[in-house]
């Protein structure tokens, strides 16, 4: 797999990532944008963008949605069950 087809992938992945469980924070504007931020010689550069991709496709993200949940569950688990004794 060559360098072109290896971020493609990436690019693939982190817009699917955005789609289902970023709220569609990212999009291929702000991608390239940000990937604008590493600059040095043009060799470098794609070897440094093709890094943050990798490591943004493995971004470990939670938002509200996904809190709210967590949050939901915990809750829901400390309550006791009915006819189950509040003492423990």
């Amino acid at each position: 797999m060559n360098e072109f087809n290896f971020k493609e992938m990436l690019d693939i992945k982190i817009m699917r990532l955005s789609q289902s469980l970023w709220e569609s924070k990212v999009n291929r504007g702000n991608l390239s944008r940000w990937l604008d931020n590493f600059e040095s010689s043009h060799e470098d550069a794609e070897c440094e963008q093709a890094h943050a991709m990798y490591l943004l496709s493995n971004f470990m993200y939670f938002g509200a949605r996904e809190i709210r949940e967590l949050l939901n569950i915990m809750l829901a688990q400390s309550r006791p069950f009915k006819g189950e004794s509040s003492k423990r």
